[in-house]
């Protein structure tokens, strides 16, 4: 929000409402990466600014958040809850809204909080905190089904330029603020949770088949991976969707040689991948015994390409079930990073 969208010691309900209009919640002043980072979670599409990081996921369709942060705060939550059928059915984002800019006027009359106003679908409400900050907080209903879809800015606090300890950089660079209806324009319900077929998260893209959901997100330093699953099939088969970066670190240049080793211990073959999106395909069995392979399914197969320009590992691979179940071409797959 601008700095004189909303100022201290003066009551919203007394202003007029142009003054405290959501509008002008400023502009990232790197705009050619405003918006440049694509998130697709649970059938929702927002387009967030690069520098923004998720540090909170969840993989539940029916409740569950995603939480970005820049680098010195968190920025922006997404958050979906699945609502009974009678509730869906008498639910009005404005009217919510409404009751909570009540609410906060009433513990305290110079709260400073716009009315509710509308972006599309979206309705939305902001109120500056006491340390500052400027809160924005977007309801709707999912029309494709009874789930309420909300959206949480926090823009920083204002304060005096001067360069901060962080190598000369000053919080107008570390923590710009960003326009909130832009970035409601840009955010978007396609289908839901249970049709989503497109993930982009943590750095990577993938395209699913119809009904395989996140099952769980390994994210460490360097290294992420986006597993899924179906309930549909018999034991659950999982495929997921890995990224590997600081290649220069650890990469010898030689994929077969990374994948093999990767896989120790195991009968292996490598050949050239089928698969569209890769290059070289390790598939193979554990050595073990049988009662061991159905109580602890190893990973049958991985496809593998590396992205020398990007520094990054790339692989989909396949639980035993899976691999003998499906076709990884069903599975597209790419980088989502710079």
């Amino acid at each position: 929000m601008s700095p004189t969208a909303l100022q201290p010691g003066r009551s919203a309900a007394t202003e007029p409402t142009h003054r405290v209009a959501p509008q002008g919640l400023g502009t990232d002043p790197e705009s050619g990466g405003a918006f440049a980072q694509h998130v697709a979670w649970m059938g929702i599409e927002l387009a967030l600014p690069r520098a923004w990081a998720c540090v909170r996921h969840a993989c539940n369709p029916n409740h569950g958040a995603l939480v970005f942060a820049d680098r010195l705060r968190p920025r922006l939550q997404l958050r979906w809850d699945t609502l009974k059928e009678q509730d869906a059915s008498t639910f009005e984002a404005h009217r919510v809204l409404n009751n909570y800019r009540h609410a906060v006027l009433a513990e305290d009359e110079d709260s400073e909080v716009c009315p509710v106003h509308r972006e599309g679908p979206w309705a939305w409400v902001t109120r500056r905190r006491d340390d500052g900050s400027v809160l924005g907080r977007a309801l709707r209903l999912d029309s494709f089904g009874p789930r309420v879809v909300e959206i949480t800015v926090t823009d920083p606090p204002c304060i005096p330029e001067h360069p901060s300890s962080q190598h000369g950089h000053t919080q107008a660079t570390l923590s710009p603020t960003i326009d909130t209806a832009q970035l409601l324009r840009r955010a978007h319900v396609r289908c839901a949770a249970d049709e989503a077929t497109q993930w982009r998260l943590l750095g990577l893209h993938a395209h699913t088949p119809a009904g395989w959901t996140p099952h769980r997100i390994v994210a460490n330093p360097a290294d992420v991976s986006l597993c899924f699953s179906i309930d549909t099939k018999p034991h659950r088969p999982v495929v997921a969707v890995r990224r590997r970066g600081l290649l220069d670190a650890w990469f010898d240049g030689d994929l077969a040689k990374t994948l093999r080793e990767q896989h120790s211990g195991r009968q292996i073959e490598i050949e050239p991948s089928p698969h569209p999106d890769f290059d070289t395909l390790v598939s193979g069995r554990a050595n073990q015994p049988r009662w061991q392979r159905l109580l602890r399914p190893r990973v049958r197969a991985v496809h593998g390409r590396v992205d020398h320009d990007r520094q990054h590992l790339l692989t989909l691979e396949l639980e035993r079930r899976a691999a003998r179940e499906l076709d990884p071409a069903d599975f597209r797959c790419a980088l989502d990073t710079p």
